[in-house]
């Protein structure tokens, strides 16, 4: 069974979103909602191309939509695509503040559909492999370092913050639970700004996660400490190493992307997790609204 799916967004993101789709064996690209001229050559004479998603109601085969828009107009378009009992796949960050979080949550409490969010680096292969392999041995992690970012300039409507922010702590979210803020420090230049953020954990062990627009080109780093080994990954170059310095080696299948999809397919019908990715978005927002009051 394909899951007839329709695109909100056709950015730069939104194509390379809308390729992955195309690729995809279990989901048939119905809808295209943007209101750009120039489209993607590669799109199929039945997808249907609109500039109102409010129109999306005269097409009751839609049963799922990957927006890619900026946080404020993802609100308002989710709402309205929950309430026509459409699932979500949607962009970090979702908002960037917690009432309009809640209230996706309040709005999905009725309608139960199956929403995930892009933090596509939960994603990556080495990161699943890495999370098969603990569980697998049973290691405890003490403490996780996160380097990662790019030199470009700030977009005009998101801060660096709330850009590169959840990826890191995404990655950290997910392996160590309820860490606290330690201390912050930020370096800036010009239109570039790097974030420093230490992080304590309930065993008191320190995490710190790096993250900006003020590197020198795109960056992507994660060390992993754990009770019995240490391991370094490179998600730009996809290399593992262990504390021997050996490389490890990982069969990687599909793109993060291709597994955010796969991912969303598998679980389309599970109404366990429905609001799961609502939940630790919350948890991840007040960190970075924590971080946020503190720089300004």
């Amino acid at each position: 069974m394909k899951i007839d799916i329709c695109i909100v967004g056709h950015g730069k993101w939104g194509k390379i979103i809308l390729e992955n789709i195309l690729l995809n064996k279990h989901f048939n690209l119905l809808i295209l909602i943007t209101k750009q001229k120039v489209l993607k050559k590669n799109i199929s004479k039945k997808t249907i191309v609109i500039s109102d998603y409010k129109k999306i109601t005269k097409f009751k085969n839609v049963k799922a939509a990957f927006i890619a828009t900026s946080p404020d107009k993802q609100i308002k378009i989710s709402q309205f695509f929950l309430k026509n009992n459409i699932s979500l796949i949607l962009e970090k960050p979702i908002s960037t503040n917690i009432h309009s979080i809640n209230k996706l949550i309040k709005i999905n409490k009725i309608y139960k559909k199956l929403i995930i969010v892009n933090y596509i680096y939960l994603h990556h292969p080495l990161i699943l492999h890495l999370q098969n392999k603990l569980l697998r041995s049973k290691e405890k992690i003490i403490n996780i370092e996160t380097i990662g970012g790019d030199n470009k300039p700030e977009r005009k409507y998101i801060s660096t913050l709330f850009d590169w922010g959840p990826h890191d702590l995404s990655i950290l979210l997910f392996f160590i639970k309820n860490p606290t803020i330690n201390n912050i420090n930020f370096e800036k230049r010009f239109r570039r700004i790097n974030y420093e953020i230490n992080f304590q954990s309930k065993e008191k062990f320190i995490s710190s996660i790096c993250f900006g627009n003020n590197f020198k080109s795109k960056t992507r780093k994660i060390k992993i400490f754990n009770n019995k080994n240490f391991y370094e990954l490179n998600l730009i170059s996809n290399n593992i190493f262990d504390q021997n310095n050996k490389k490890l080696k990982v069969k990687i299948v599909d793109s993060p992307l291709q597994n955010v999809l796969n991912y969303f397919y598998n679980n389309f019908k599970n109404k366990k997790i429905i609001n799961r990715d609502l939940i630790f978005s919350k948890i991840l927002t007040n960190i970075l609204l924590k971080v946020h009051k503190k720089t300004v």
